[in-house]
């Protein structure tokens, strides 16, 4: 083989440097891009649109302010009738404090003036309730009734003394309502209440409390020598007598019970 044939050609021109045209589509794009942005960016601030939704925007915050500064407002309002009213119930509080103590003083004033009253009334009852036994047991202690009137000359009558059972209790509280009957109207009730009590308190001791008389008789022409002409030394007088002592003090037990009776 020749050695010609082996050697490389030299290209003419070959030595000089080409230019990278995919780089200039980039640069060239790029340019575009930022072109249109600055299209957009012009068309957006200094278009018609634009700057009608640039005035709504600006108009709808000068709205939105005017509210919040009213809001504000209100809230001061509000935080000022909050206060107002605070101080408003602190003093209706100091007030309700203040009457509640007014009322419990009051309350205790009543009660004390109630209890006054209450002894007050309670002493004009046991006033009135005296009164008015004192004024039944002066007219059942100047006056003799019933079986307590002592004859003697009964002994010396053709009948005698007839035998009989005295009730004592009976006889007094008999004759103590009749009293009462007579007292004057203003009277008749507290009268009824002095009866009552003195049954009540009276009656369970002395109802029960009987003298049973016999039959006693001293014959006419007796001879009374023997007892020195003294008729009430003959026995049968002194029987009678001591009889009548029974039912003397069973009577006046009756009528110290009475003058005891509490209202």
């Amino acid at each position: 083989m020749s050695t010609e044939s082996e050697t490389p050609q030299v290209v003419a021109g070959e030595g000089k440097k080409r230019p990278d045209w995919g780089n200039i589509s980039q640069i060239v794009s790029a340019l575009c891009a930022l072109a249109l942005a600055l299209l957009a960016i012009y068309g957006l601030f200094f278009s018609k649109t634009s700057q009608a939704l640039v005035a709504y925007l600006q108009s709808e915050l000068a709205a939105r302010n005017e509210r919040i500064a009213t809001l504000e407002l209100r809230e001061q309002q509000l935080q000022s009738a909050v206060s107002t009213a605070q101080a408003s119930l602190d003093d209706l509080t100091q007030k309700k404090a203040s009457a509640e103590k007014e009322i419990a003083a009051l309350n205790a004033e009543q009660e004390t003036r109630s209890k006054k009253l209450a002894e007050l009334d309670q002493t004009l009852r046991k006033a009135q309730f005296a009164l008015v036994r004192e004024k039944i047991n002066t007219t059942i202690s100047s006056t003799l009734n019933g079986d307590e009137v002592f004859l003697e000359d009964r002994l010396y009558t053709p009948e005698g003394v007839k035998a009989k059972t005295i009730r004592p209790w009976e006889t007094k509280l008999a004759y103590i309502k009749e009293v009462a009957d007579d007292l004057p109207d203003e009277y008749k009730t507290i009268a009824a209440t002095v009866i009552k009590n003195f049954t009540e308190q009276c009656g369970g001791r002395f109802s029960a409390q009987t003298v049973q008389i016999p039959a006693l008789r001293i014959p006419k022409g007796t001879d009374f020598g023997p007892y020195g002409d003294d008729r009430s030394k003959h026995p049968t007088a002194i029987r009678y007598e001591g009889l009548m002592t029974q039912v003397y003090k069973i009577q006046q037990g009756i009528q110290e019970c009475f003058r005891s009776t509490t209202p």
